[in-house]
């Protein structure tokens, strides 16, 4: 005889991780961000994504591994697991999967904060450096870009004209729109020797110069790129 319970469990059990995967995808897709996936959830394709949770588009949805990803999926295992241990002194293995399903959105939404106090000792530890780096070229002139529009364009505009004097080997730029404080940090640090070939050269008899293009979702973003960029020349795009 078949067990109905135990193959319940398992049907259950895959699309547990189906939709463990899909919310790790959101997530991931809004950087790991409260106001963005709320923001995302008011429209109406987010509506439809939450009414529609075992129904949504795609087979097998695959966020992009990362070290971040591994972390909240190791904290994941570990909070459904003990969830699905202590449901089953009150219930079948049956309900217990299916709570545990039923509040997966729950539990990723923990584990993805839980994982953000190493991500921000490791943000500040990349803040300091970044800044360390910056304070090593005194001569580098640094020009910060941002507004509500027209960032990337004014960006590409500046880059080209500077590039068409002073050649674009002396000129550093955060590609397309990766604009967050996290891949500015990295650009700067992977490019260490960008900003350590100055200190072999007189001032202006070379110039270089750091372009970036700044974004934010929410007050006070802005402000921790400053901090440690410390930009010389602002352009103001545009403000909505």
């Amino acid at each position: 005889m078949f067990n109905l319970e135990l193959i319940g469990s398992l049907i259950v059990g895959l699309l547990g991780i189906r939709t463990a995967l899909w919310w790790l995808r959101n997530w991931q897709l809004r950087e790991y961000r409260w106001d963005r996936l709320r923001a995302h959830f008011q429209t109406h394709d987010g509506r439809n994504d939450l009414l529609n949770i075992w129904f949504f588009y795609g087979a097998l949805p695959r966020p992009k591994l990362s070290g971040r990803i591994i972390l909240i999926l190791g904290i994941f295992v570990i909070l459904g697991s003990a969830e699905i241990f202590l449901v089953q002194n009150f219930y079948s293995t049956f309900w217990a999967a299916l709570i545990w399903e039923r509040t997966i959105f729950l539990i990723m939404g923990l584990s993805v904060l839980i994982s953000a106090i190493p991500v921000m000792i490791q943000k500040q530890r990349l803040f300091a450096q970044a800044k360390k780096i910056i304070e090593s070229a005194p001569n580098i002139t640094r020009i910060g870009i941002t507004g509500s529009y027209g960032k990337s364009s004014t960006k590409e505009i500046l880059v080209h004209l500077l590039a068409s004097k002073f050649d674009k080997e002396n000129i550093l730029t955060n590609p397309g729109n990766e604009n967050n404080e996290i891949t500015i940090t990295r650009l700067i640090i992977q490019n260490k020797s960008f900003f350590s070939s100055l200190q072999k050269e007189k001032s202006g008899r070379n110039p270089k110069f750091l372009i970036l293009e700044i974004g934010a979702y929410r007050r006070g973003e802005i402000r921790t790129v400053c901090e440690f960029i410390k930009p010389q020349i602002g352009i103001l795009t545009g403000l909505n």
